[in-house]
């Protein structure tokens, strides 16, 4: 909590004083307080204030904070980002009806990446450079963040934090990137570590691993692979899908390979669509072995 708040007030006394010398001092105070309650989400919906993407003027934005997400609003992978974003808005939404933060109301100036990084990119630079947004929030997704590192690197002197990004992937984690983001979440490599563990403990030996075909798939899978060594165990088989996939994608390919390959149990890296089409296969298929995923996806999964 420490490390957020001297993140936030560095942030918070760059920006003000930048654009409102006179106001220096009360907005470092409110960088503080005002930023930080983004880190506990409610999970209900109350309707916060959410605008469509425009052109903001920071300099006349004295009476608000203007918080920048970029995430994924439409396409398959939809309901990771609304989800999200509808924990975020009702927490804020409580914080605007008793006052906001020192008479200054939340908002949050929402764009969508559709959970592809170029977009993201986009998005994020316009967030950064024409809107002038206090803090970055609620991004999702590994692609998406990874892409986005080197322009918080490069806006440095700006002081811009990126708080709790839905993403465990090591780059936001290691240096030189770690400094830009605040995280929240626990790392895929500590996921994958507890789900091998448990799956080891439970007299499992041969994971096969299904994954989403980019960085996000490939940090669960180094994850795993390192778990496995030091168990002095490999994957018996690794198979993927491309991102943004929909539900009714047959997925009959991976269950065959990996039931070949004789795996006993599955450890997917995967978003909600694909997740539940791998498992809706397997089961039609009669094979009815274990298949564990990180948290990036939702119970769902495993209902659907």
């Amino acid at each position: 909590m420490q490390r957020l708040q001297r993140l936030l007030l560095n942030h918070g006394s760059a920006r003000a004083a930048a654009d409102r010398p006179d106001k220096a001092s009360k907005m470092r105070h409110i960088a503080a307080v005002g930023i930080f309650v983004g880190g506990v989400l409610s999970s209900t919906l109350l309707g916060a204030q959410i605008h469509p993407s425009a052109r903001h003027d920071y300099n006349a934005g004295i009476s608000r904070i203007l918080i920048g997400v970029s995430n994924a609003q439409s396409g398959p992978s939809r309901s990771l980002g609304q989800n999200l974003l509808r924990g975020s808005a009702a927490y804020f939404d409580i914080v605007n009806k008793q006052g906001g933060i020192y008479g200054r109301k939340i908002e949050i100036l929402l764009k969508d990446d559709k959970y592809e990084p170029d977009p993201a990119l986009r998005n994020t630079h316009e967030l950064i450079e024409e809107d002038n947004v206090f803090v970055l929030f609620d991004f999702v997704g590994t692609p998406t963040l990874t892409r986005i590192l080197p322009l918080l690197q490069y806006f440095e002197k700006t002081k811009l934090v990126n708080v709790a990004p839905l993403t465990g992937a090591d780059p936001p984690r290691q240096p030189p990137y770690d400094k830009f983001v605040f995280n929240i979440r626990a790392s895929y490599r500590q996921e994958t570590r507890a789900l091998v563990r448990y799956l080891y403990e439970k007299g499992y030996r041969r994971l096969g691993f299904f994954g989403q075909a980019d960085s996000y798939g490939k940090s669960g899978e180094i994850g795993v692979i390192d778990a496995l060594a030091e168990l002095n165990l490999k994957l018996v088989k690794t198979v993927s899908y491309r991102r943004n996939l929909p539900f009714e994608t047959d997925m009959t390919t991976q269950v065959k390979l990996l039931r070949q390959a004789g795996a006993d149990a599955v450890i997917a890296v995967s978003v909600y669509g694909p997740c539940a089409a791998f498992i809706r296969d397997a089961r039609m298929s009669g094979w009815d072995v274990p298949v564990a995923n990180v948290s990036l996806r939702p119970a769902s999964c495993s209902t659907r």
